[in-house]
């Protein structure tokens, strides 16, 4: 018997081109989109997981965050024009007047999510929120004493003790 033994190819009779990295990654960058944007996507992301502290109970199930961008306006002191950071939100035709009203309030605990002063306007969208975002049922949920002694760290044992409530609230399927 003999044993067949595969020739080794190398790079050039396999048909691989290479190029330097520099050459490249422009275009890589291009396909990905700008950094802008990256961030933007980000600071979207972290609204959404923040949205019931943002809005308040009562009106997170009726609204959501749609982007975050930016918008030219004249600056009241010195009238030169100045960028400021707005968040578009989609509500309910109902909610979106309290929306208008405490605009202030939901402005000042998103720029505490952020840790800036960045954000300064509300841009309201009305219309209709699927049901899926509202609320399935209006029971509160059980608070259970959930003991966990061996735990040292501080924020390890509230998000610990946040997904225990979250099983033990979860609705049983029979």
């Amino acid at each position: 018997m003999t044993k067949k033994t595969k020739a080794k190819i190398n790079f050039d009779q396999r048909g691989f081109k290479t190029s330097a990295l520099s050459k490249i990654m422009p275009s890589v960058m291009k396909k990905l989109g700008s950094a802008t944007e990256a961030k933007k996507a980000a600071s979207i992301i972290r609204v959404l997981n923040h949205w019931v502290d943002v809005m308040g109970h009562d009106m997170a199930p009726y609204s959501t965050p749609l982007r975050i961008g930016f918008k030219k306006q004249k600056d009241r002191n010195t009238g030169e024009q100045v960028s400021i950071r707005v968040l578009k939100i989609k509500a309910d035709s109902a909610i979106a007047t309290k929306i208008a009203m405490r605009e202030q309030i939901i402005l000042q605990r998103v720029n505490t999510l952020f840790g800036t002063d960045d954000f300064q306007k509300l841009d309201i969208e009305q219309g209709r929120i699927t049901l899926s975002a509202k609320p399935k049922s209006k029971t509160p949920a059980q608070k259970y004493d959930l003991n966990l002694p061996n735990i040292d760290d501080p924020i390890l044992k509230e998000r610990l003790e946040s997904l225990g409530q979250a099983v033990m609230n979860k609705p049983q399927n029979k």
